[in-house]
């Protein structure tokens, strides 16, 4: 690696993080008793460094993401790196792994996870990453939410969404239609789009049942010539091109509590896809694409929570299969309207797996009394098969029938070093595996390219399957209570990367393995919270994308010695790869004037690119560019929320947040944890009594009432069940206890954190006071419950210096960090009227 200054400088604040959950995926979310380590969650572009958005094919909705050198995007030929999740279904395409943004409901995303890294669990072709869409369901109230949007270059946005409760099931459905010219020439977009979801809760059972509909019309600029830019930005090179498809899509998700420890969830799914696609071409017979294609498939896994040798372990196993049957036609097309079949093909597709991660506390106390290992280690197996058949071949074309198969395992192996609850630190190694697609098996022969960029088939040589070795060194630190640090180092090697190829123009292609190329480069990022009104974020990533060997590539251009196309350009050692820049640099302010209004601001720097084309980058590089918006974040208000009808204006949605803020006393729905004695309890009846509202202790529905009490644990399903039930008998309540991991379903439904300290001498000699008054002198030297009274004192005691695999500060922390609500932080210590004082004008939107 030979890194500029600036990438140095970065390198030497040491380590790296793009995020902990190096060593966490899929996984279900943590309990109390096991390891837990917060996944990667993006709510805005803004606050996750390295990505880069563009709109290569000229329209507003077919966008291309870059994230660490690796690329997904609806343009094919593009070198696919990244997977797309939505409810957990793939959406790569079967044809050529490119991704349609423009079919994913993104106006109902709960939230977008990032995974960094191939992965054992999210499969094959997540070479750079995978991201993972997970879109909202109804909540515990009736919404009805209208929106208009109007704007420049003929915008216009309507949308209809309803949701709410019908116990023991909740609904979502949303309808939206987009229309909009485009800023350039015959650049027209038209969206029409409907998103339902059904959902069942019921003690360990939850299930959900989706369904979308999407029928679009892209007209698509695409990119320009040079010159042509520089002359005019808005023309369109080839007026007329567009895309057309019509998608359905139906997704089941259920999870199911097996036992306290053991967890099975089910992801199964059917899509139809139905595409036009039309290239025009100035020099030659246009070309028009009609595919269909017809998938279905499912994941099935399993979670299992143990503790060998006493150390908290989780295993998760797996098993995923999909078929998908496209067939694709394509025409030229004459002026006139002549058609003439160009080709015909069909691809039965199998693809199955079989994956297995365990994750597990391996040692405490290596260089500092309250330090910790964990370890995950993963597998991964992968089969392909394509099986092609030709109904041609038409012109002249050599057949394209064949069978193709790919299979490999990749392995993945993390470790976590825990120095203390404010600094984490994580190395990882993994290889990932991506199977030539239908298009690119069937688009492999120079001298036989293929006509348009959707479509064509040849007789090929063999194509490799694309196999990375992927490295990251990082760290996460807690400088502050109110500043957070995360660095990172990464690498990944690819080898066999497949590219497409232009040797006679825009719009004729084949596919062909370039060698070896890499990503490597350098993260940081840091955020900080002012007196709980404002947030300030700050990224940096440094990029190399590479290539690691000579290789010489048709290009449409004229390069040296050569006067007219199809012409060669030699590629160096260490050229650039196009499109990929090397400097991004992003910040973010928000202000939360109230707690249901928030303005937001966000900038972001992207430096110099190659263009398409210019692998041996030569020609002048694409000018540094800056990119600012800027928002106000309206939450709805409590009397529209509590009416439970109809909301009178609409409502922009927090992109950071996944739960509205209410500033309303009577609907005030708070959570209070901590350590053991450190006054959770007292505090929540206290607010409660302040408030006029109910208070629930999470001790009551965890444990079954026993005489003596905290003896037999009530089983997960159980205990969720009533305190749902209890929650939803109360307009406003105070929950006080601790219910990381358990609970987690409740998340959404609370407006306030409350976090809770004090030192431990405090704690415990509240505690002894407590034990003694309760079972007075059973708990005395010599009596029946001593034993138990000291093992509950020295498990309270591990709280401040344990690590994220117990009921410990460290937990705590790594959960607090992910809410979506607000968190507040007090002293125990203080005065109990000063502390309620101070969580009422939270909740009101006063001074903190």
């Amino acid at each position: 690696m030979r890194p500029t200054p600036l990438a140095a400088l970065v390198g030497t604040l040491a380590l790296a993080a793009a995020a902990l959950a190096a060593a966490q995926e899929r996984p279900a979310p943590p309990t109390d008793e096991t390891i837990g380590l917060p996944p990667v969650v993006v709510t805005a572009p803004a606050r996750l460094p390295g990505v880069t958005l563009n709109d290569e094919q000229g329209n507003s909705v077919q966008t291309d993401v870059s994230l660490r050198g690796f690329q997904v995007t609806s343009v094919t030929g593009v070198p696919q790196g990244i997977s797309v999740f939505v409810d957990g279904v793939r959406v790569n395409e079967p044809t050529a792994e490119e991704v349609n943004f423009d079919l994913i409901p993104l106006d109902d995303i709960e939230r977008i996870e990032v995974i960094r890294g191939p992965t054992a669990l999210f499969g094959r072709n997540a070479l750079g990453g995978s991201i993972n869409i997970v879109t909202r369901r109804g909540e515990e109230v009736r919404e009805i939410e209208p929106a208009v949007e109007a704007g420049s270059f003929g915008r216009q946005k309507y949308r209809l969404r309803l949701s709410g409760p019908l116990a023991p099931f909740d609904y979502y459905l949303s309808g939206t239609y987009f229309d909009e010219t485009g800023w350039r020439e015959a650049s027209e977009v038209r969206l029409g789009k409907l998103f339902g979801k059904l959902g069942f809760r019921a003690g360990d059972t939850d299930v959900t049942l989706s369904f979308q509909r999407a029928q679009n019309r892209l007209e698509q600029a695409g990119s320009l010539p040079l010159s042509e830019l520089q002359r005019d930005r808005r023309q369109n090179f080839t007026a007329g091109d567009f895309f057309a498809p019509l998608l359905n899509l139906v997704t089941l998700n259920a999870q199911q509590q097996l036992g306290e420890r053991t967890s099975l969830s089910v992801n199964g799914f059917a899509r139809t896809l139905d595409t036009q696609q039309f290239n025009v071409n100035l020099i030659g017979a246009s070309t028009r694409s009609f595919g269909h294609t017809v998938s279905a498939g499912g994941v099935a896994q399993i979670d299992h929570d143990t503790r060998p040798f006493d150390r908290a372990n989780r295993l998760t196993v797996g098993l995923e299969y999909a078929h998908h049957d496209a067939v694709l036609t394509t025409f030229d097309e004459t002026a006139g309207g002549v058609r003439t079949v160009d080709s015909k093909v069909h691809d039965d597709q199998h693809a199955w797996a079989v994956y297995a991660q365990d994750t597990l506390d391996v040692a405490r106390g290596l260089l500092r009394e309250d330090d910790q290992l964990v370890l995950t280690v993963a597998t991964r197996f992968d089969w392909v098969r394509h099986q092609i058949g030709d109904v041609g071949p038409f012109g002249g074309r050599p057949s394209a029938a064949g069978t193709d198969t790919f299979s490999r395992p990749n392995p993945r192996v993390g470790l976590n070093y825990n120095l203390s609850p404010a600094a984490n630190l994580y190395f990882v190694y993994a290889q990932g595996f991506r199977a030539p697609a239908f298009l690119e098996l069937t688009c492999a022969n120079p001298g036989s390219v293929c006509p348009g960029l959707q479509a064509g088939v040849a007789s090929d040589p063999p194509i490799k399957a694309v196999t990375v070795d992927h490295y990251e060194l990082g760290t996460r630190l807690a400088l502050r209570n109110w500043l957070h640090l995360d660095l990172a180092l990464f690498r990944t090697d690819v080898h066999d990367d497949i590219f497409s190829i232009s040797p006679t123009g825009t719009t004729a292609v084949f596919f062909q393995n370039v060698g070896e190329t890499r990503r490597q480069g350098a993260e940081v990022f840091a955020r900080a919270t002012l007196d709980r009104r404002w947030e300030l974020s700050l990224g940096y990533t440094y990029t190399e994308s590479t290539f690691r060997e000579d290789v010489d590539l048709a290009t449409p251009r004229l390069t040296a010695g050569c006067v007219a196309p199809p012409c060669l350009e030699h590629v160096s050692r260490g050229s650039d790869l196009p499109l990929l820049p090397r400097h991004r640099l992003n910040a973010s302010v928000d202000y939360r004037v109230t707690p249901w209004l928030t303005l937001w601001t966000s900038g972001a720097f992207v430096g110099a690119q190659r263009l398409r084309g210019d692998e041996e980058n030569v020609e002048r590089t694409l000018t540094p560019y800056v990119t600012l918006s800027a928002r106000d974040l309206r939450a709805q208000p409590a009397g529209g929320r509590r009416a439970g009808g109809a909301v009178p204006h609409a409502v922009a949605a927090d992109p950071r947040r996944r739960r509205r803020r209410l500033p309303v006393l009577s609907v005030a729905r708070v959570h209070l944890l901590g350590a053991s004695g450190s006054g959770t309890t007292t505090l929540g009846r206290a607010l409660a009594g302040r408030l006029g509202c109910a208070h629930l202790d999470t001790d009551d529905f965890f444990w079954h009432p026993t005489d003596p009490p905290f003896e037999t644990i009530r089983e997960r399903g159980e205990r969720v069940a009533l305190l749902d039930t209890a929650l939803a008998r109360q307009p406003a309540w105070i929950l006080s206890g601790s219910l990381c991991g358990w609970g987690d379903v409740f998340i959404p439904r609370f407006d306030l954190v409350v976090f809770l300290w004090l030192p431990a001498e405090l704690r415990l000699a509240r505690l002894a006071e407590r034990e003694r008054a309760r079972y007075g002198g059973a708990v005395a030297p010599g009596g029946p419950l001593r034993a138990k009274y000291e093992a509950f004192l020295a498990w309270a005691a591990r709280y401040d210096d344990g690590g994220p695999v117990e009921r410990s500060r460290a937990m705590h922390e790594h959960w607090l960090a992910t809410l979506p609500c607000p968190v507040m932080r007090l002293d125990g210590a203080t005065p109990i009227d000063a502390n309620v004082a101070a969580m009422v004008r939270a909740l009101t939107g006063g001074a903190r």
